[in-house]
């Protein structure tokens, strides 16, 4: 048998609890696909069998990094556009 690591043992009875967390955080939130990410690797062993969480929170930390960066990018156009108007 293969050994687990030490933080995911730890973790694992705290997997719920990290799923409301992550499911209550606001999509803008910048901490949001640093916990899918984790909660994707902890799926691995705790999640329900056949359910894919392990695959739902990694394909949703890759939407909501995506999303993060268009929103920054949008706000630095916006600064941008006010620094010139006020010139």
């Amino acid at each position: 048998m293969t050994s687990v690591p030490k933080p995911l043992k730890f973790l694992r009875s705290h997997y719920k609890e990290m799923k409301d967390l992550y499911e209550s955080m606001p999509a803008q939130n910048r901490n949001k696909p640093a916990l899918a990410d984790i909660i994707s690797v902890m799926a691995i062993t705790s999640g329900k069998e056949g359910e894919r969480e392990s695959l739902q929170f990694r394909y949703t930390s890759l939407i909501c990094r995506h999303f993060l960066v268009f929103v920054l990018q949008f706000y630095e156009l916006l600064t941008m556009l006010q620094v010139a108007r006020l010139r």
